[in-house]
């Protein structure tokens, strides 16, 4: 009985080391300067929308209201490091924040340790040269909001 219990538990181990070596190849894949590309508004939660009316292409103003509570939704670059310091850029400005990837490599984490505030992103495709994150949007517009970035 005790030699199958230590062979469940050096499985576990050997199954929680593989999944720290995955989640370290995708914050090393993260590290860089990316630009972004464009957003997409999708109300998919809003009961009246046909799934049809889902995507569009988010115009300036809708940007602005969907992202009026966040630090990042008008930054022009985001520069990840590998001491977790995110370098925002806004215009003449530039913001430093720390970055953590949570969960299972699928959630981002941003604080900006200057108000306080932590901004909460699902990656939803990250590869070498294009990033691509969601967030939900607040009750009054019901829906989730997407950021595509190329890399610099």
């Amino acid at each position: 009985m005790k030699f199958k219990i230590e062979i469940v538990v050096v499985f576990f181990l050997i199954l929680l080391t593989f999944r720290l070596i995955a989640l370290d190849k995708r914050e090393g894949t993260l590290i860089g300067t990316w630009k972004e590309s464009e957003w997409t508004f999708g109300q998919i939660r809003n009961p009246h929308v046909s799934t049809t009316e889902v995507v569009d292409t988010a115009s300036t103003e809708l940007k602005k209201e969907l992202g009026k509570n966040l630090l990042l939704h008008t930054a022009e670059s985001w520069k990840f490091n590998v001491d977790n310091r995110l370098y925002i850029k806004k215009g003449n400005e530039e913001y430093v924040c720390r970055w953590y990837i949570k969960g299972r490599g699928n959630i981002l984490e941003i604080k900006n340790e200057n108000n306080g505030i932590t901004e909460t992103y699902e990656i939803v495709r990250l590869s070498d040269d294009s990033l691509v994150i969601s967030f939900d949007v607040d009750r009054q517009m019901q829906g989730l909001a997407k950021m595509k970035f190329k890399r610099i």
